[in-house]
């Protein structure tokens, strides 16, 4: 069974529903790599097709906070894209994809939202023993939390323990920017009984 037909056999929708796979690197910077992509995916698709449906999608993700954040052209090309006639958003669409917000951003916008409060809670779940957060006891400031939280998995000093999955936090904070529902699919927990994947250190291997 193709990856697509389990998905929709998972989320219980019917065959004639298009589902698009992108499949990144495994890296520290998964979570982030695959949003990028899909975002790519989504405005570059709304770029050839010029579907006013597809148009509109794009522009929605354009208006939100994450992405206004990142770059205000992609403000200019959604307001010049407002005319009905979607072919006419073919020169400020250009501006929108070159302007996609980066991995590399969207670790950043996560890191930058990050609260004393969120790093406490990093703190109970070191002395609770999960080790994916032990770092957390390292860490004595919001400031170096998020300068942790900042490291790609991509960087040459990265490695084991040198990098921050994204978490629960991230997973939201992303879905909060970007206005968007992330479902999280673990296919590979089903078929041999494991627990769902958290967040927190990872390998950068």
């Amino acid at each position: 069974m193709s990856r697509p037909s389990a998905l929709r056999d998972t989320l219980q929708l019917p065959p004639t529903h298009s589902l698009d796979v992108v499949s990144v690197v495994a890296s520290g910077d998964c979570f982030y790599d695959c949003i990028h992509q899909l975002l790519n995916r989504q405005c570059s698709h709304a770029h050839n097709r010029a579907s006013k449906e597809e148009c509109a999608s794009c522009h929605d993700l354009t208006s939100t906070p994450l992405w206004r954040r990142y770059n205000d052209t992609a403000i200019v090309g959604n307001e010049a894209c407002s005319s009905s006639d979607c072919n006419a958003k073919r020169s400020c669409s250009d501006k929108i994809i070159a302007s996609i917000p980066s991995s590399q951003f969207l670790r950043d916008y996560v890191a930058e939202r990050l609260t004393t409060e969120q790093l406490d809670l990093y703190k109970m779940y070191a002395t609770a023993g999960l080790d994916e957060y032990s770092v957390a006891s390292t860490l004595t400031t919001l400031q170096e939390l998020q300068q942790y939280v900042k490291r790609s998995g991509k960087a040459k000093d990265c490695g084991p323990g040198k990098c921050f999955w994204a978490d629960e936090f991230a997973l939201r904070t992303v879905s909060e920017g970007l206005q968007v529902t992330i479902l999280i699919i673990d296919d590979q927990a089903t078929r041999v009984g494991r627990g769902g994947g958290g967040g927190g250190r990872g390998s950068c291997k």
